[in-house]
């Protein structure tokens, strides 16, 4: 069940996997606020660049689950938003604080934003893309320990590639309205 999530959003929305865009706007403002170029940030703008993806029509779809489960998903009444374009995440200027976040520096990675993600279950947060390819979740968050202390970058990692990652976050948008047994 929704085993190929990004093919079937691409597939609804007027993204055209023959048209690759033009990734050096995109790489060249990445390279002026100081981030890595690396090829896995290439590779995902020259595929994906400039692709939004909205889940308000899909609010009134219902997806069955499969035969073992019994159920029904409904979509969150929160919309989710995806937007591949490093302009649209706040973490564009921000380089200096990600590039030195502890899970970067200790897994010796690089990291550039690749875009915007508004969740209803995270609110919004930027979207990254590592040196090895994994996609993730950045957001400042108030500090735990302390509310009066000033927020501090936490990063979520959302999947292996952006495929798994759109699962995740598609997935987290759903809810099982209905479950019963046989």
């Amino acid at each position: 069940m929704l085993a190929s999530i990004l093919e079937q959003l691409m597939a609804d929305s007027p993204w055209n996997p023959a048209i690759r865009p033009d990734p050096t706007p995109w790489l060249s403002a990445l390279a002026a606020h100081q981030y890595p170029i690396f090829p896995a940030v290439e590779t995902v703008l020259r595929r994906y660049g400039g692709w939004t993806f909205n889940t308000a029509p899909w609010h009134d779809q219902y997806l069955a689950l499969t035969d073992d489960l019994q159920g029904i998903f409904e979509w969150s009444t929160d919309q989710i938003a995806i937007h591949i374009d490093p302009h649209a995440a706040k973490a564009l200027t921000e380089a200096a604080i990600w590039q030195t976040h502890p899970y970067v520096r200790h897994n010796k990675l690089q990291i550039a934003p690749i875009g915007k993600l508004i969740s209803p279950v995270q609110n919004e947060g930027s979207l990254f893309i590592v040196s090895t390819g994994h996609i993730l979740q950045g957001q400042w968050v108030f500090n735990p320990a302390d509310w009066k202390l000033p927020s501090v970058p936490v990063l979520k990692m959302l999947g292996m590639n952006l495929a798994d990652a759109v699962n995740e976050i598609v997935h987290r948008g759903l809810l099982i309205i209905t479950h019963e047994e046989q």
